[in-house]
């Protein structure tokens, strides 16, 4: 089917030789086949992209937060401006530029940020921010001498360091893109069934949760304490980087475990550094079943959940986040270079738009051609 897009540009060829002949010089052949070529191309490369682009998500925590006062400083500044320089014959000023120097105050307002563990930058941050990062941090701030070169106001700033305690632990997400060629083929093994929006509805299944206050919630459908839900935030922050590792935990009111099922189909198997526990839970809180997804080669940790919810059918996400610390070692990232021998072809709606935009360009050029300034 992609071979016969190349047909477009001779056929358009064939007919200005055929009908045009006069009206068209040899080299706008060249105009007409060669940007539809390229044209194929770059359209194949920027839809198939898009095909296999997947979003993942990153964990990391911070490590510190810096706040600078305000300050101002003396600063030399080259400016230019218009002088009289004469007049010219109708007897109308001139004038030229000149360049001069002087002093200017400059003022610098407050500033907030925060430093994290995956990288010694600073990141701004609003105050607002600052000071919920600060509540949860509780360090108390250490004065930092900037040896400014003031004006006036001399500015400072004050640190906090995180100390280490998971219960202080500022957990922070990134998103990040990758290629998945799993996505995007529809030809894989691994292909899942693409889901109605009845379905998705019927059975309850979830989206990802949006990033709020440079965060992300790891547990979704059903409220636990924050404590429990602060040890998986922990997991993510602090093992994040450095197992590659991203824990979902998706409690549903629905006894039929084929909901895990649906859910593995809509999150498409689940991004590469994802482990994902899907768990039935029922009024009295007992795990009626567990279904954990993700794209290990071994689902060893898969495996050792399920036992341990049959162990604890109690639902108690702070136990399992113990749990699940103690057995992070067997967690082993897939490598999604693995799947480079897939073949991701266009789809049909993907060919069309491909074919709808080369037959445009044929057309235009082709009144260009007849219509321009060059005979044969």
């Amino acid at each position: 089917m992609e071979v016969l897009i190349f047909t477009i540009p001779v056929i358009t060829c064939i007919i200005l030789f055929t009908k045009f002949f006069k009206e068209t010089v040899w080299w706008e052949y060249g105009v007409v086949i060669a940007p539809s070529i390229i044209m194929y191309f770059f359209l194949r490369f920027a839809m198939i992209s898009y095909s296999t682009a997947a979003t993942e998500y990153l964990g990391g925590y911070v490590t510190s937060t810096i706040y600078y006062e305000e300050w101002d400083e003396m600063v030399l500044v080259h400016k230019t401006r218009q002088v009289p320089d004469g007049v010219d014959k109708d007897g109308h000023t001139k004038y030229r530029t000149e360049h001069y120097t002087e002093w200017e105050r400059r003022y610098h307002p407050e500033e907030w940020a925060y430093t994290d563990n995956r990288s010694n930058w600073e990141h701004s941050i609003s105050k607002s921010m600052f000071n919920y990062i600060n509540d949860k941090l509780k360090a108390k701030p250490v004065f930092k001498d900037m040896h400014r070169h003031y004006h006036r106001i001399d500015g400072d700033a004050y640190i906090r360091h995180y100390n280490g305690k998971p219960e202080n632990c500022y957990s922070l997400t990134w998103e990040h893109t990758y290629e998945n060629r799993v996505k995007g083929s529809d030809h894989s093994i691994f292909k899942f069934r693409d889901l109605s929006e009845k379905e998705i509805k019927q059975y309850g299944l979830y989206e990802y949760p949006e990033i709020v206050n440079l965060d992300q919630n790891p547990i979704i459908g059903k409220k636990v304490p924050y404590e429990h839900e602060n040890a998986i935030r922990y997991i993510n922050a602090y093992y994040g980087a450095k197992k590659q590792i991203r824990v979902f935990i998706l409690l549903y009111d629905n006894p039929n475990i084929l909901v895990g099922e649906m859910q593995q189909s809509h999150w498409l198997g689940g991004n590469k550094n994802e482990f994902v526990v899907c768990l039935g839970v029922d009024k009295q809180n007992n795990v009626m079943w567990c279904y954990p997804f993700s794209w290990e080669d071994k689902p060893k940790l898969g495996v050792e959940t399920k036992q341990y919810f049959i162990d604890h059918p109690k639902l108690n996400i702070g136990e399992y986040s113990k749990f699940l610390t103690s057995h992070i070692h067997d967690w082993k990232r897939k490598e999604f270079k693995d799947f480079e021998y897939i073949s991701v072809e266009l789809t049909s709606t993907q060919l069309t738009w491909i074919i709808i935009l080369i037959i445009l360009y044929n057309i235009g050029i082709s009144y260009w051609v007849i219509t321009n300034e060059f005979k044969n």
